[in-house]
C-alpha cells in the first residue's frame, strides 16, 4: 500500500494528480508520525517513573500503574532463576533488567532500567539461596563435594 501511495503523495503532478492540498501530505505525515513516536516516549518514561519495586528478604513488591495502581508480590520461595539482561541503551546508562523465573508465573518476570544491576542480581540471589536453605540452583557454580 505505501509503495503505491507514495509516488503520488512525493510528486502527484507526474502521475497526473492535481490537488494543490497533496503537496502537504507528505509534511503532514512526517509530523504526525514525529508527533506520535514523542508521545509514546514520553508514555513509557511515565509508565516507568510509576513503577517500583521494592526487595524483602522473602519477597519482592512491584507496584506499577499512573491511573490504576497494581501490586504484584513474588516470594523468593518460588523465584527458579535470576538473570540479566543489558542492551547497548542500558550499558550506555549505566542500567540493566533483571529477570526473574517463577514456574507459577506465565512469562518471566522483567524488572527494567535497574542502575548497578550485577549487584542486585547477587543480592536476589543470595535471599533466593537463603529462602530455599542453601539448596543447590541453576546458577550455582560450586562443584559438589
Amino acid at each position: 500500500m505505501t509503495g503505491f501511495l507514495m509516488p503520488a503523495l512525493l510528486a502527484p503532478e507526474e502521475i497526473g494528480i492535481d490537488i494543490p492540498v497533496m503537496k502537504y501530505v507528505p509534511g503532514a505525515l512526517t509530523v504526525v508520525l514525529v508527533l506520535v513516536g514523542l508521545a509514546n516516549g514520553v508514555l513509557a518514561i511515565i509508565a516507568w517513573l510509576a513503577t517500583t519495586f521494592t526487595i524483602y528478604p522473602d519477597r519482592i513488591v512491584i507496584r506499577s500503574g499512573i491511573l490504576r495502581r497494581t501490586e504484584r508480590t513474588l516470594p523468593m520461595g518460588r523465584i527458579t532463576s535470576v538473570e540479566s539482561e543489558r542492551t547497548l541503551i542500558d550499558r550506555v546508562f549505566g542500567t540493566g533488567t533483571l529477570v526473574l523465573y517463577d514456574p507459577s508465573e506465565p512469562a518471566p518476570v522483567q524488572l527494567r532500567a535497574i542502575h548497578d544491576i550485577d549487584r542486585v542480581k547477587t543480592s536476589v540471589k543470595d535471599l533466593v539461596s537463603r529462602r530455599y536453605g542453601g539448596g543447590r540452583h541453576s546458577w550455582d557454580t560450586t562443584p559438589w563435594h
